[in-house]
């Protein structure tokens, strides 16, 4: 976070003895960099090993068990968020249980030379299992059925992990860090505003960018928005003051036309059980 309780970044932070290896957004990458540099106190190193790094992301059912074929059953023993280091083509290759679909599935991180040999591996080794390949559109789509936060859209700078709905990923009770003090406050007092994730009863798309109605009043934008293939029906995340949440009357403006929406809590996966 920065001094204001704004989110620099949504990263996974990995520990290797005395070394921390942190996985960012591409697109942060730069202004990640600047802020450890800035405020990583006692750090003797840092080094941005971005251009020198291949990453491939396999999610799914059987992802961990395709993995696993191929480079050893030890890695179908990860806990969530585990990892491992093992080689592939005499690189270094290191294994983590993460992803960003809500699906299981693995990480695997390694020398960017040989990224290219290892998709053509797990794309010929996991015919027998189904693998397709697939970009980022697929990604968001599964991302936000899972109701993950995208940085840029749903959580950025000038949101606070209070605001976000992520509290859990914060602890305040045991000592001061940088944005602390921000956060103890919206706690004590409440935010003026709070992501809340929604669906439509039909087809209509929220957009990025759509408002959000109670009554004649506009209370908010939605941030991400999609038809959801899992639930056939649209769903969105967007920013609203907590009363507008609980009023029970929220509308998405379409084209002109208001459309009510249903607030929902957690992922949106729980609606495939919701006629």
């Amino acid at each position: 976070m920065n001094d204001q309780g704004g989110i620099v970044d949504d990263v996974i932070v990995f520990r290797q003895a005395t070394q921390f290896l942190l996985v960012v957004n591409a697109a942060s990458r730069k202004n990640v960099l600047t802020h450890v540099q800035r405020y990583a106190v006692g750090v003797t190193h840092v080094e941005d090993q971005s251009d020198s790094t291949g990453l491939i992301a396999l999610q799914g059912p059987k992802a961990v068990e395709l993995v696993g074929s191929i480079l050893g059953s030890a890695i179908t023993q990860l806990p969530s968020f585990g990892w491992m280091k093992t080689a592939w083509n005499e690189s270094e290759l290191m294994v983590s249980r993460t992803g960003y679909t809500g699906e299981d599935g693995v990480e695997l991180m390694l020398d960017w030379k040989h990224t290219s040999s290892l998709w053509k591996g797990l794309i010929a080794d996991g015919q027998t299992f189904g693998v397709k390949p697939c970009g980022l559109g697929a990604r968001d789509t599964l991302r936000l059925e899972a109701r993950l936060p995208l940085y840029g859209h749903d959580i950025s700078s000038s949101t606070t992990p209070i605001e976000a709905g992520m509290k859990r990923f914060v602890v305040l009770e045991e000592r001061d860090f940088l944005g602390s003090r921000i956060l103890r406050e919206q706690v004590e007092r409440g935010v003026e505003r709070k992501l809340i994730g929604f669906y439509l009863e039909g087809r209509q798309i929220p957009r990025p960018g759509y408002s959000l109605y109670v009554d004649k009043q506009r209370v908010g934008t939605v941030t991400s928005g999609t038809l959801a293939p899992a639930l056939n029906r649209g769903i969105g995340l967007a920013y609203v003051p907590p009363e507008a949440a609980a009023a029970g009357s929220l509308q998405l403006d379409v084209r002109g036309k208001r459309i009510p929406v249903t607030v929902h809590k957690g992922s949106f996966l729980k609606l495939q059980n919701v006629d």
